[in-house]
């Protein structure tokens, strides 16, 4: 990003350019108005076959402005960005089958100047919240569910974090599974809810024998929640950890 908050595409390394929707995600804007401003020739692209590659030499004025905190990332990318900090090889995998080499290039380069307390308000479509009550009695065989993976007060313990809180539960779920579990647990919205579902579409993030969020996410979850103990606890652990390049052992 240069002075005048203006999105900058990687440099081309030989005649191959990037796809239309990587090229929508690294500006904040749809694959529609990508294609029209290529039609204006304000993006400079060539056609191979049916598909457009987009030249990542345009003229900086050439593209949209991106305001100086940045656009939200969308939830496979934020995903990425988090398991990108993770030296486990499963993880690793995960994101390269996810995003393209561009793409991780991007993050990589969009992390390198942010902390974690000021990525996070660009991580949060990385889940749906659902708040949702259940018998307190169902908590514990709910937590304990294929594919239920403990996030916020409910990892809390497992990191560390300077938090606790019973009698509730807050974990990341599948979006495929959310009507079965609904069902089985009859799990309904709730103004005083003791079930917070962070529900996440395809690509599922966390390996089959996960029971727990990473710290890191963990720590965000707790963040995001409002709560003032939750956020103390939540910025007190950002803070020791820094910058992404700082967390890479905490995913």
């Amino acid at each position: 990003m240069n002075h005048c908050g203006c999105a900058i595409l990687p440099q081309m390394r030989g005649p191959a350019g990037i796809s239309v929707a990587e090229a929508a995600a690294i500006l904040g804007i749809s694959p529609q108005r990508v294609r029209a401003l290529i039609q204006d020739q304000q993006l400079e692209a060539s056609k191979v076959g049916h598909v457009w590659l987009i030249s990542p030499e345009s003229s900086e004025h050439q593209l949209r402005p991106r305001p100086r905190s940045g656009r939200p990332f969308d939830q496979k990318n934020a995903w990425a960005l988090l398991l990108m900090e993770s030296d486990d090889p499963v993880l690793q995998q995960r994101v390269a089958a996810w995003v393209s080499p561009w793409m991780r290039w991007y993050l990589a380069n969009q992390a390198k100047r942010e902390d974690w307390l000021s990525l996070s308000p660009r991580l949060r479509r990385r889940a749906t919240l659902q708040r949702l009550r259940s018998h307190p009695s169902d908590l514990a065989r709910l937590a304990a569910e294929p594919d239920v993976v403990r996030t916020g007060v409910s990892a809390a313990t497992d990191h560390h974090l300077d938090i606790s809180a019973s009698g509730i539960l807050e974990a990341y779920v599948p979006a495929k599974r959310l009507p079965k579990l609904a069902k089985q647990y009859l799990l309904a919205p709730s103004d005083s809810p003791n079930v917070l579902l962070r529900v996440v579409n395809d690509p599922w993030p966390f390996p089959d024998e996960w029971h727990a969020a990473p710290p890191l996410v963990a720590a965000l979850d707790l963040l995001d929640s409002g709560d003032q103990r939750s956020v103390r606890a939540a910025t007190a652990y950002l803070r020791e950890h820094g910058g992404p390049d700082k967390a890479r052992d905490t995913v």
